[in-house]
């Protein structure tokens, strides 16, 4: 049995606490976290890479409103890649 990488595991851990307590202190809910953690398994093409997370919190910043929203959408999608990398 493979033992996985736990540096990346412990960032997507991080990650994680920190889309959380982002949802939490903009008050955006919970539904943004997961809909990025399901952006992987949900979209088409290579999205397993982290331009699409960065690109999504990057737009978070240029948007007059929701863009807290797009930025938790972004740390779920980013948390949901290391934890897959770090686990394989």
């Amino acid at each position: 049995m493979r033992r996985g990488k736990p540096a990346l595991t412990g960032l997507a851990a991080a990650l994680a606490a920190l889309g959380l307590f982002e949802a939490w202190n903009h008050r955006t809910g919970l539904l943004p976290l997961a809909a990025g953690a399901l952006a992987a398994d949900v979209l088409p093409g290579p999205v397993d890479t982290m331009s699409g997370p960065l690109v999504l919190g990057l737009a978070g910043f240029s948007l007059p409103r929701g863009g807290h929203h797009t930025q938790v959408a972004a740390l779920g999608w980013s948390a949901r890649l290391f934890l897959a990398r770090g686990l394989t």
